[in-house]
């Protein structure tokens, strides 16, 4: 055994070929099944060889970053574990989860979002139920925030122009 392998190696190599073996002797229904598996426990095990926790929502999507901590809701930066798009999905902080006015109101959100369709809109994509019965609300990902570009620079009135008109547009 060389220093660039870990110890239990072979065993690995033992598991993976055992593994191997019965996703490609099943039927095709029984070797879904078992991928679809592999893949939840892959990705399980990815979150716990990153430095933070990744948390899976309704087994399709890895939260990877917070990106806004609000008093009543939290958003997130998630990735569709089949697809590899990102989303940005908006839920209900866990202690406000018995909240039905919060509830309510994100529900209406989605409602009006999902009526709305804009250049300068980000669009909902649908609602998801947590395990324990929040919402949330998955939304297109837009990938960078009128305020991280504002801490970076300063805008010339011609951007300042352009951000404003399609703001307006938007409303």
């Amino acid at each position: 055994m060389t220093n660039d392998h870990p110890a239990d190696f072979e065993e690995i190599a033992r598991r993976f070929s055992h593994l191997w073996q019965a996703l490609n002797r099943g039927s095709p229904e029984t070797r879904k099944i078992l991928v679809d598996r592999v893949r939840d426990a892959l990705d399980r095990g990815e979150a716990r060889l990153r430095d933070a926790d990744c948390e899976i929502v309704a087994n399709s999507f890895m939260l990877e970053a917070l990106i806004h901590d609000g008093a009543a809701t939290r958003v997130y930066r998630a990735r569709h574990r089949d697809l590899g798009t990102f989303h940005a999905i908006k839920m209900p902080q866990a202690d406000h989860a018995d909240d039905p006015v919060l509830r309510k109101l994100m529900l209406r959100e989605a409602e009006i979002g999902m009526a709305l369709r804009h250049p300068h809109i980000a669009d909902t994509q649908t609602v998801l139920r947590l395990a324990d019965g929040r919402p949330a609300l998955v939304m297109e990902w837009t990938g960078s925030r009128l305020a991280e570009l504002l801490q970076t620079r300063s805008l010339s009135f011609g951007e300042i122009t352009s951000a404003m008109t399609s703001v307006l547009s938007g409303l």
